[in-house]
């Protein structure tokens, strides 16, 4: 639970007929994300007459609407959401997400070992260490962009993406950690994998707001967990 204070005020650009950005300032920062996620909140509890989307981002919110309905201003819809969004008590959901770094698993864990100057264990210890907030959703459906990583696990992309990064495969850039969903090309370092699918009744396993803590399992109870992801919430 976070209470936003002296919220600054954002900017608002019409940016298509039936789109409105709504932009703080530009940074990768859990308070102003939680100002996003405190307007999308406020939108989402009080909509205004032909709303019908919100895409959250990392300093910006991204809200559709029907421009046959909506025939308000931007400028009085930013007063109406403004007070309002000052106040807001934002709730992310906590979401522990088991991951297996077993070296089958963590094909770069020796090149960002080497990089970093830090042992595969201190690099899995600092990973587990911190709680991610969920930025966004984007790259491929389901993928979370979450931070803030140690600054000691700070690794640009790589210089050559991998052809063929297996799904559930947890990775590593920036101040951003991630989750592969399915499989696909990928230019982060992969430390680790899940065996959670991050689709559910086509529904993304995360959304952006929700805070991740990893959790460290062997690979019996990975591949007890593939079968039946369901067990999780009883180990």
């Amino acid at each position: 639970m976070e209470y936003l204070h002296a919220m600054q005020k954002p900017t608002w650009e019409r940016i298509a007929e039936g789109a409105v950005q709504v932009s703080w300032e530009s940074s990768m920062d859990r308070t102003v994300h939680l100002r996003v996620m405190g307007l999308d909140q406020c939108i989402r509890e009080d909509p205004f007459p032909g709303w019908e989307e919100n895409v959250p981002a990392w300093h910006t919110l991204t809200i559709f609407f029907d421009p046959a309905v909506f025939e308000d201003t931007i400028q009085s819809l930013l007063l109406r959401y403004s007070d309002s969004t000052n106040q807001i008590v934002y709730n992310g959901r906590k979401v522990q997400i088991p991951v297996c770094y077993d070296p089958e698993f963590a094909p770069d864990l020796p090149e960002a070992s080497a990089l970093l100057g830090l042992s595969p264990h201190a690099i899995i210890e600092l990973h587990k260490a911190s709680i991610y907030q969920v930025f966004m959703l984007g790259f491929l459906p389901g993928f979370p962009y979450m931070g803030l990583l140690s600054e000691q696990l700070v690794l640009p992309r790589k210089s050559v993406p991998s052809v063929s990064v297996p799904a559930g495969s947890v990775a590593i850039t920036g101040r951003q950690t991630g989750i592969y969903p399915v499989q696909s090309p990928g230019g982060w370092y992969v430390i680790g994998r899940t065996p959670l699918p991050l689709f559910s009744d086509e529904q993304p396993l995360l959304q952006p707001g929700d805070e991740v803590e990893f959790t460290a399992i062997d690979r019996t109870a990975f591949d007890i967990l593939l079968k039946e992801p369901a067990l999780w919430q009883f180990m």
